[in-house]
């Protein structure tokens, strides 16, 4: 049981770890590309959002990991660190996909039908994320144990169908966000000279390759028999991280592309 204890801490301090690694190799882009704009704007917003809900808001599950849990089987320590935990993994995620829809609305020249079809498939999703969170069947925290020492994710297996298919409402839409970027990508027929268009679709495909491995292994995880509650979550945190990282990326190369855009135009007409 110890060893099983230890893969799952291993997983959510390790996530925890390269996201604060990527967080210091990134910081100067950052304040390069986002914090010398000359006002706030919404790109700015949902790339705080994104990057320091999951710097911050992660804080109390990192800390649950080494919490000393002696006595009742669950505390109540555990259940508020981990509900809090839960509520800013479903805000990381929703603003991750909010960034992701206003990616493809761009591509697709604002185009409404598009926006409906990402904002639907959004709110169904959204529904299943709450109704896994909220909806909690009545012997999932008395069937679970929790370790001596760190207060770490359990699922029971009553619950864990309900948080496969919250995750698998965010692969759907990932698969459909791809689906629109290839799409896009096929009737564009573009060449010679790389665009702010070309980088969308290029870290597009990137995002969604990457987050399909990490989901498929973490819906896996869940639906799986694992021989202990917490190892189905060994994979939540990561996937989240990881969510958040990607995101990050992609803002960070869009404005480095637009940048060098404005700057080689600039540049035509002064050689011109």
């Amino acid at each position: 049981m110890v060893a099983q204890i230890n893969v799952t801490t291993i997983a959510n301090v390790s996530a925890y770890t390269i996201f604060i690694y990527d967080y210091m190799l990134t910081f100067g882009e950052e304040i390069d590309r986002f914090w010398t704009e000359p006002r706030l704007s919404w790109t700015l917003v949902f790339f705080i959002a994104n990057r320091y809900l999951t710097l911050f808001g992660r804080i109390p599950a990192f800390v649950a990991n080494f919490l000393q849990v002696n006595g009742e089987p669950y505390s109540h320590v555990c259940k508020h660190l981990l509900l809090t935990d839960e509520f800013t993994m479903g805000l990381v995620q929703i603003t991750g996909a909010v960034v992701m829809t206003i990616r493809v609305y761009a591509i697709y020249d604002k185009s409404r039908r598009v926006l409906y079809l990402l904002l639907s498939t959004m709110v169904i999703t959204i529904a299943i994320g709450c109704y896994a969170l909220l909806v909690k069947s009545s012997n999932s925290l008395q069937t679970v144990s929790v370790p001596p020492q760190g207060c770490l994710r359990s699922i029971s297996s009553q619950d864990a169908p309900r948080y496969a298919a919250a995750w698998g409402g965010q692969l759907i839409f990932d698969a459909m966000v791809f689906g629109l970027t290839l799409r896009k990508l096929f009737s564009m027929q573009c060449a010679g000279r790389r665009s702010v268009v070309d980088v969308l679709l290029r870290d597009g495909a990137m995002y969604f390759a990457v987050m399909t491995v990490i989901n498929t292994a973490n819906i896996t995880a869940l639906l799986v028999g694992l021989p202990h509650p917490s190892l189905k979550s060994v994979l939540t945190s990561p996937t989240n991280m990881i969510c958040s990282t990607m995101i990050s990326r992609l803002m960070m190369n869009i404005r480095n592309s637009a940048n060098e855009s404005v700057y080689t135009r600039n540049l035509d007409k002064s050689t011109s």
